[in-house]
């Protein structure tokens, strides 16, 4: 299973809230999946981590934001929308976020055709939802951060 490491970004805006990006998938090894997940992705060859968290945010987002240490990291194992199956090593970053968001401008066409939604969510949002979200533990991940 191939390796992939990945840097994360819990952003928050002024009021606390975190965001999160809804991914649907219509077509492929994914088809009928439905999740929330925090911006982030994996790390380009010769990347650190924390360089991933800028350009990232940077490209997901449009926010040009402070990067400086990851303030959690996860394990786990999942399978990508070609259906390959990786092993993560993710990276949690947190920035606070002060200007609006722009997730049209996002240069990779495989994201922009399974991101359907952006949305700040409260603490209180997240530990009562039904819907799936990553990372499992994200409240708690904030509770700390």
């Amino acid at each position: 299973m191939r390796q992939r490491p990945s840097a994360r970004l819990l952003v928050l805006d002024p009021d606390d809230r975190v965001l999160l990006f809804r991914f649907r998938f219509d077509t492929g090894p994914l088809a009928g999946t439905t999740y929330w997940a925090t911006p982030g992705g994996g790390l380009d060859e010769g990347e650190s981590f924390v360089d991933a968290a800028r350009r990232e945010l940077r490209e997901e987002t449009g926010i040009e934001a402070e990067v400086v240490e990851a303030v959690a990291v996860r394990h786990t194992q999942f399978r990508l929308s070609t259906g390959e199956m990786v092993a993560a090593e993710e990276r949690y970053f947190l920035v606070r976020a002060f200007a609006e968001i722009d997730i049209s401008r996002n240069p990779d066409p495989v994201e922009r055709a399974f991101i359907s939604e952006a949305r700040w969510w409260t603490i209180d949002e997240l530990t009562q939802s039904v819907e799936t979200i990553f990372p499992e533990n994200i409240a708690e991940m904030l509770g700390k951060a």
